[in-house]
């Protein structure tokens, strides 16, 4: 929890500039969603997040770490969706 935490403050920080090994785009996905890699990928698990508006991001889900699990890392990353799409449903109400 703590490594991720320092993760998500970086992200914070840096934004659309925070680098490798911290962050990396999600394979497979649209683009749009990204993987959040604690203590430079040396953690077994991955906040899954996309970018709202300029500045504003989502942490939809957290994964098991794509190289040792892609089977559940992929279930993370369609519950993320799912997550995503009824945050943005209610956000229009």
């Amino acid at each position: 929890q703590v490594a991720i935490q320092h993760a998500v403050e970086k992200l914070e920080a840096a934004g659309v500039r925070l680098p490798a090994p911290h962050c990396a785009p999600v394979k497979g996905v649209d683009g749009s969603w990204w993987e959040l890699r604690p203590r430079r990928g040396n953690c077994p698990w991955r906040p899954i997040y996309t970018r709202i508006g300029a500045d504003e991001f989502k942490i939809a889900a957290i994964a098991p770490d794509g190289e040792t699990n892609p089977r559940e890392f992929m279930r993370a990353c369609l519950d993320a969706a799912e997550r995503l799409a009824k945050w943005k449903e209610n956000e229009g109400r």
